[in-house]
Formats: C-alpha cells, structure tokens, sequence
C-alpha cells in the first residue's frame, strides 16, 4: 500500500479510500487481509490482466501518434486473382518494403471478382487485383488490361512462328477459359472472324492451370500475360514458351479500391506499384 502511495503521489489513507471505494462499486473484494498482509483476491488478479492488456494498448497508441509516419506499419488486406498474386503481387510487395514500409500483409486468393467487387464495396479489402468491375461511386478503379497469349512446348513446330492465330490453332487441343471468364465472348469472336469454332478441350477456371497441362503435351494454351510473365520470370520453365496471340484479345484486368476514406499509406504505395508492374506485364 505504501509504495503504490508513492506511485500514485498520495497518502496511504487515500489509496485504502480508493480501493474501498472501488470494492463497494464492483460488488467485491479485491484483497484480504492476511497475516498482517494483503492478499490479492482471484477477481483483482484478473482484473490486473485486463489492465494490463489495456496499457500495453494504449502505449502502442501513444506510439504510434508520436512516430512521424505512424500508418508505415499498418495492415493491408489485399484480394486478388491467383494468377497475379503468384508473382506480380510479391514483386510489388518487396518494392513497396524497400520504400521502408513495415510490411503487415492478409493475401485472399480468389477466382471471383464478383466476391472481390463486394469486399471492395464494403471496405473489408484495400485492394484487389480482380477483372474490371462496373463503374461504381463506391470504388475506384485502375485498368491495367492484359493481352491474351498462346503458350505452347517449346519444341513444337508452332514454337517458330512469331505469332499464333486461330488458323494455326485448327485441329489443335486447346486449354482456356470458359463462358464465365471474361475473355471468353471476345476468343469466341477471334476464332469465329478466322473461320474456326472456339472449343477449348481443357476449360479453365483461371489461366495458370494451363501452364501445366501444355507442359505435359495435352495442349495450347491461351492465357493472359500475367500468368505468362510468371511462367518466364519465376518459374523459369524451360518446357514451355510464350507466343503472341492475334488478333488481339484481353483480360481485363483492373485494381479496385474503396473510396470512401483514404487508404493507408503503405497500401497507397503498393497500389501504385502494383500498376507499374502489371502494366509491365502487358507489354
């Protein structure tokens, strides 16, 4: 009692009054007494608990007000297309941590934009990299689209043409995307403008897979230049190559982020950086 006076700059009197008056408030005890000693009770232990987790809170507060760039270490919650987070998105990441960000990161892989469109909307993402949406007054949106390509084994004879089209593709298995994917209306016109029927053998949900099944010799792929760019810069793989497609077709690739309060400033970083490298992607 006597020291916690002395913390407190009162009397030892005063600190019995205020535990008295604490004690009769709650309901309970908080110490007894002992053997001329207090004892803390099982309710002023847990008490002690709270308290403490509450300091602690408010000393990362007090922190964080005094840091001269206090949102440099805060959460970004980022949703994104698989094919981009893979590679594009790390890329990105690391640049935005040499700009001395303190990286604090939550990556949702998901292979619906109409979801993505929703998180965005509601605030619960900064970011997602996801199929142009709809304008929308409760968004904001980044276009970065990106040209389709045809990958194909690197010792096929279609390999030495500088660019593929639907002619060459004639009789060929094909891995794309399907009717609910977004390039999927404007393959279809492409091949019909060339005389050919769009019918991909292996439908894709999203473009990666095709990766491996044209490696393992099923079939062309058609895929956006963000996956492909993976394939180059990160897989390294030395079975499959990446061609050209005409006429052209994109995948309209965006990154959206909600617009009714700023975002972070580290997440401000990383959308800028994101658009540089996907734009990076698409040429």
């Amino acid at each position: 009692m006597t020291r916690a006076a002395n913390l407190l700059h009162l009397s030892q009197p005063a600190v019995s009054k205020l535990i008295a008056s604490f004690e009769k408030e709650a309901g309970y005890r908080l110490f007894v007494r002992k053997q001329n000693r207090l004892i803390a009770t099982e309710e002023a232990v847990f008490l002690l608990h709270e308290a403490d987790d509450v300091l602690i809170a408010l000393e990362r507060l007090q922190s964080a007000i005094s840091a001269s760039e206090p949102m440099r270490s805060s959460l970004i919650k980022i949703a994104s297309l698989p094919g981009a987070a893979t590679y594009v998105l790390p890329l990105a990441l690391r640049e935005v941590k040499s700009q001395g960000y303190t990286l604090r990161v939550k990556i949702s892989t998901l292979d619906s934009s109409s979801t993505m469109r929703q998180y965005i909307a509601s605030q619960q993402y900064h970011l997602a990299v996801m199929e142009a949406p709809e304008p929308s007054p409760e968004y904001d949106i980044i276009h970065v689209p990106q040209p389709i390509v045809c990958i194909l084994p690197k010792h096929d004879k279609l390999a030495k043409k500088s660019t593929i089209t639907p002619h060459d593709l004639i009789g060929k298995p094909l891995a794309s995307v399907g009717s609910s994917h977004a390039p999927h209306d404007a393959l279809v016109a492409a091949f019909a403008a060339n005389g050919v029927k769009y019918q991909p053998q292996f439908e894709i949900q999203t473009h990666f897979p095709a990766v491996g099944i044209v490696a393992a010799g099923l079939a062309y792929g058609l895929i956006d230049t963000v996956n492909a760019w993976t394939l180059r810069h990160f897989l390294k793989n030395d079975i499959v190559v990446t061609r050209p497609f005409e006429p052209t077709v994109v995948e309209p690739l965006s990154i959206c982020s909600p617009n009714i309060r700023p975002l972070p400033a580290a997440a401000e970083a990383l959308r800028l950086s994101l658009e540089k490298h996907l734009k990076r992607c698409a040429t």
